[in-house]
């Protein structure tokens, strides 16, 4: 009920008291004592603290999980190959652990042309345009993937003139040159990227002599094809297929394939065993450091009678039986059948006293063995259970909605009302009360109260009521049913 009334309202009024009546409680009687019994706002106040620290221990839990359960940040899988100038592969937290056999027909090409050879690399040859287009050739006939052509001018231009100028110019092609045993010189251009799509044509206006740099699938004359351009041919587990690239080939399940040559090799996709151990003993370790904390707020000790500050409290005894429960349940494992911890050699042992959290233990050697007959399994129970143990602590500790920081934000509103409010116990009155209705029923005619406190017990009696609503009324009552005076309610009033 308190926290239904307005703290803005009440103060006024009880200063008002508090400075009337507190003569009268200075003057009280000596029979009258302090209650010894802890204070509601000292009760919650220990809630409000233990609450908390159960809240910390939750967070750090959390945090310890959080690692467990993202793919990236622990036994992620790694990729071998047993012959690495055929293949390698990358390996993402994702991939399906397992072998992959690979074979490699030939590697992606990227076209390339050579011109005729020259006695020198800087006499010059002559001036005119160089028109380069990218696109693909099949059958002898060349497609253009329609993307704006590159244009190279050249003003007598010698033959590492032109080479600049190409490069100059920022195409699809490179131009290097290269000279023979005869010690002629020769234009080299390939097209940047490798693939059957990436083939080039080159055409030329100008002087004739720079007709000795053009070329079409057709052309006789000119430059000479000395590779096609082409696309890498490979199978995985005898399914073939054909990538315009020789790295990044993706395979699937963020397993990635570059190739280096051709021939066959064994890539093997697993998580090291001793990133599995280290797993499972995070979990076990943060689970029974989360124990150890709870345990500390809700337990007692029988041999002493003490008892925890949060044992009788529904929400810690709802969270015990929920880890509990957990731990020792089943967890979905796609087509693996691992599906409990027990299976990986993450034990639960029961507490001794119940009420409490209970422990886990790793036994290294079924964890192996699990991890031996089904290495993903193994994985992914470990990652799934951090991520349920996570997911059940967050609707406990969330901000935002979860049950302790709710109950946490209604207990600071209650203490902060019950501090304005400074109630007695339950069946008691207020002291500077009790003092004066005390002097009025036992002396008489000899003890009168003003107009003004008259007002303002009447008022206080109104608040008080809310939180003890017999005890002020039939004490102002009783008094006022006692010792008569002239004005016949044995209250005397004077201005």
């Amino acid at each position: 009920m308190a926290s239904l009334i307005d703290p803005g309202i009440l103060l006024p009024t009880y200063s008002l008291l508090s400075g009337l009546f507190s003569p009268l409680a200075q003057t009280s009687t000596a029979g009258q004592t302090q209650n010894s019994t802890p204070t509601v706002a000292s009760s919650t106040q220990t809630t409000l603290s233990s609450l908390g620290q159960l809240l910390s221990a939750l967070d750090v839990f959390q945090s310890s999980l959080q690692s467990l359960y993202s793919p990236w940040q622990s036994m992620t899988p790694t990729a071998t190959t047993s012959n690495s100038s055929v293949a390698s592969a990358y390996a993402g937290s994702s991939t399906t652990h397992g072998n992959y056999a690979v074979t490699v027909s030939n590697l992606a090409q990227s076209q390339t042309l050579q011109s005729s050879g020259f006695a020198s690399s800087s006499s010059t040859i002559g001036s005119g345009n160089l028109v380069i287009q990218s696109g693909s050739i099949s059958g002898g006939s060349f497609t253009s993937d329609g993307s704006t052509p590159t244009t190279v001018t050249l003003s007598n231009a010698s033959l590492s003139g032109i080479a600049n100028a190409i490069n100059s110019a920022g195409g699809k092609v490179n131009a290097t040159l290269t000279s023979d045993a005869s010690n002629q010189y020769h234009l080299v251009l390939a097209s940047n990227t490798p693939g059957s799509t990436n083939a080039f044509t080159v055409s030329s206006s100008g002087d004739a002599a720079l007709s000795g740099f053009a070329w079409t699938p057709a052309a006789s004359t000119g430059m000479t094809l000395s590779q096609s351009a082409s696309n890498a041919n490979y199978s995985v587990n005898s399914v073939s297929a054909s990538a315009s690239a020789n790295t990044g080939i993706s395979l699937g399940n963020g397993l990635y394939l570059n190739l280096a040559g051709t021939g066959s090799t064994q890539i093997t996709v697993a998580t090291a065993p001793t990133d599995v151990h280290d797993a499972a003993q995070q979990l076990v370790t943060a689970f029974n450091n989360f124990q150890t904390s709870v345990n500390s707020l809700a337990g007692g000790n029988p041999l002493t009678g003490s008892t925890g500050a949060l044992q009788r409290d529904s929400i810690t005894t709802h969270l015990i039986n929920s880890m509990n429960q957990m731990a020792l349940g089943s967890f979905s494992n796609g087509a693996s059948t691992l599906s409990s911890l027990m299976q990986i050699g993450i034990n639960y042992q029961h507490p001794q006293q119940l009420g409490l959290s209970g422990s886990m233990t790793l036994s290294s050697g079924s964890l192996q063995l699990s991890f031996s007959q089904d290495a993903g399994g193994t994985v992914n129970l470990i990652r799934t259970a951090a991520q349920s143990f996570y997911n059940l602590s967050d609707s406990y500790s969330n901000y935002g909605n979860g049950s302790i920081p709710l109950t946490l934000n209604a207990l600071t509103r209650q203490l902060s009302t019950e501090s304005v409010l400074k109630r007695p116990p339950q069946g008691t009155l207020p002291g500077s009360i009790a003092s004066l209705l005390l002097s009025q029923a036992t002396s008489g005619k000899g003890s009168v109260l003003s107009a003004q406190q008259m007002n303002a017990m009447m008022q206080y009696a109104s608040v008080y009521a809310l939180t003890a609503p017999y005890s002020l009324q039939s004490a102002i009552l009783g008094s006022m049913s006692t010792g008569a005076t002239s004005s016949g309610n044995g209250i005397s009033i004077f201005a």
